[in-house]
């Protein structure tokens, strides 16, 4: 990726290249189908930006390994509902009335 201040991972330097979110969304398969097909046609046209979108999947593949390797899952974006067993105690205590 380009340095730290002057590439697309920190935001749009110039008109010409993809910034650092359109990157990740293209890499998450995220967006519409007519932003997907415009970065598709920059990507391969563009090699600085095409080597953004390599290094930026090799990556997230070598978060992927480790989280595996050390038997983690993948982080969500949605925060799992509470369980609770029939009968279990809530973990918050509850209001005694008087």
């Amino acid at each position: 990726m380009r340095g730290p201040m002057n590439g697309p991972m920190n935001g749009p330097v110039d008109e010409k290249h993809l910034d650092g979110a359109a990157l990740v969304r293209y890499l998450d398969h995220e967006g519409p189908a007519a932003d997907r097909a415009r970065d598709d046609a920059h990507l391969r046209a563009c090699a600085a930006c095409a080597a953004d979108l390599e290094a930026l999947r090799d990556e997230a593949d070598r978060v992927s390994r480790w989280l595996r390797r050390h038997d983690l899952a993948a982080p969500t974006t949605t925060a799992a509902a509470p369980t609770t067993t029939p009968g279990a105690r809530s973990a918050t205590p509850a209001a005694h009335s008087a």
